[in-house]
């Protein structure tokens, strides 16, 4: 299977992209977080501006 290459997700470095993308949790549910500060665990959720 060919995957798509995202523009946007491909112009941010792996760390900042994880931020963008929702976690399997079980059967048919996924989990996204945002963050608005890093808590040296996590990284801040990226944020986006369309200008």
């Amino acid at each position: 299977m060919t995957q798509a290459v995202d523009p946007l997700l491909s112009s941010l470095d792996a760390g900042r992209r994880a931020t963008l993308i929702a976690v399997p949790e079980r059967t048919g549910v996924y989990r996204f977080d945002v963050r608005l500060r890093g808590d040296g665990e996590h990284e801040e959720t990226v944020f986006l501006s369309f200008g």
